[in-house]
């Protein structure tokens, strides 16, 4: 991929372009690692609760409500009404809705606290950078905009961290010649 990056980059830009590119493709591996490691989260802290009460499947439960994880707004809501729908069906309605109440504090945990704090470690981003950018991605974009939110915030920041740093325009000194210089 670097090397059609390269390739559609104008050659005196080549370098600068690659290495953005790297390192944008690097933000957004930390941004997914984040998201796995928080459906890890939400799959562990589900099965807890669903074992405390005694519900049957709660495994396939717990792992339904990892992989809507990854749906923001709508997966970790659909997890949680499922959960308790399922635990309506098999304890009772009071008990199921002890449980929804758990289940959406697990969620709010793991979306307010959990995922901006591993995200900040990770990619660098400042939680309020990362609650704002979903809530623009969403609002504008619905679904879609609150899934790609984080990884484009990430590449932006990591692009103007770099560009206040010099990062790119360093290469460029790096490449001209001392008799290129004029005295």
């Amino acid at each position: 991929m670097e090397g059609l990056i390269a390739f559609l980059a104008p050659i005196r830009y080549q370098k600068r372009v690659v290495k953005a590119w790297t390192r944008s493709r690097k933000q957004v591996t930390h941004w997914f690692a984040t998201r796995i490691i928080s459906a890890l989260f939400v799959i562990a802290a589900y099965f807890l609760i669903y074992q405390l009460f005694g519900v049957n499947a709660a495994l396939v439960l717990a792992l339904i409500a990892g992989a809507a994880n990854f749906i923001p707004y709508i997966g970790s809501l659909a997890a949680a009404l499922i959960g308790a729908g399922i635990v309506a069906l098999q304890i009772n309605w009071v008990t199921a809705i002890i449980v929804l109440f758990i289940l959406f504090a697990i969620q709010a945990a793991e979306a307010y606290v959990l995922t901006p704090l591993l995200t900040r470690r990770v990619s660098g981003l400042p939680p309020y950078l990362i609650l704002l950018a979903l809530a623009i991605g969403g609002t504008l974009f619905g679904m879609v905009g609150a899934f790609l939110a984080i990884p484009m915030t990430a590449i932006i920041y990591r692009f103007m961290i770099d560009l206040k740093q010099g990062e790119y325009y360093s290469e460029e000194l790096d490449s001209i010649e001392p008799e290129d210089i004029a005295t």
